[in-house]
């Protein structure tokens, strides 16, 4: 049982405790979180270098944060990438002269 309650204290150190999340948010963090937990322990039990949670999970995360936003599938191409990776903003149309 020492295992279950040390699994659920560090998983308690990075809780997302945001009220305004629905249930099925709060699951998919807590079950990333612990995916996360998981793979660091199964790299202390097996890897020569010990290191420290925090750097395991910078080391986890720097492959997603470093990778492209957009992927597009082998041999499509689209004329317009700009219009794929910018932010899209509101802006006011015209009205035509001699309209209401």
């Amino acid at each position: 049982m020492v295992a279950v309650h040390r699994n659920d204290q560090m998983v308690a150190y990075n809780a997302f405790k945001h009220c305004t999340l629905k249930w099925w948010k709060k699951a998919f963090f807590h079950l990333y979180m612990l995916g996360g937990l998981n793979a660091y322990i199964v790299q202390r039990a097996t890897a020569a270098k010990k290191m420290s949670q925090r750097i395991f999970r910078r080391e986890l995360a720097l492959p997603t944060a470093l990778s492209p936003l957009l992927r597009l599938p082998e041999g499509i191409e689209h004329s317009n990438l700009f219009r794929l990776t910018t932010r899209h903003l509101p802006q006011t149309i015209k009205a035509k002269p001699g309209a209401k």
